[in-house]
């Protein structure tokens, strides 16, 4: 059981990445705004981060808990070094400290539920 909730969140996590950037190269200026607020994405992960781990303290685990937490964690690690290392304008977005940063924050996460993974193995 374990094993296939790992996987469903490594996946949903690269799935995610690889997704949102093709989205995003295909097409540079899409935001969402709210009146003259832009909405990163980093703050529909967040809130909607919260939202599964309230599931998840009243037993609501399932694949697609699992998955959607995949999903909104790489919203989250995709654009923190972007928005603190830069001005967190559209044109900044690709640049390679952005993409760089995006690149080890998911390398980071995929590398601590490694040693998890295999810890647990043992």
């Amino acid at each position: 059981m374990k094993n296939k909730k790992v996987k469903l969140f490594v996946i949903a996590l690269i799935a995610t990445f690889i997704i949102q950037h093709i989205i995003l190269y295909l097409s540079p200026n899409s935001n969402l705004n709210i009146a003259q607020y832009n909405i990163h994405h980093i703050f529909l992960g967040a809130f909607f981060l919260v939202i599964l781990v309230i599931l998840m303290l009243f037993n609501h685990i399932n694949s697609a808990t699992i998955i959607l937490a995949g999903v909104f964690s790489s919203f989250i690690l995709d654009e923190l070094i972007f928005l603190i290392a830069t001005n967190g304008l559209d044109t900044l977005y690709w640049s390679k400290t952005s993409f760089i940063g995006s690149l080890i924050m998911h390398a980071i996460i995929l590398i601590f539920i490694s040693i998890l993974y295999y810890k647990d193995k043992k």
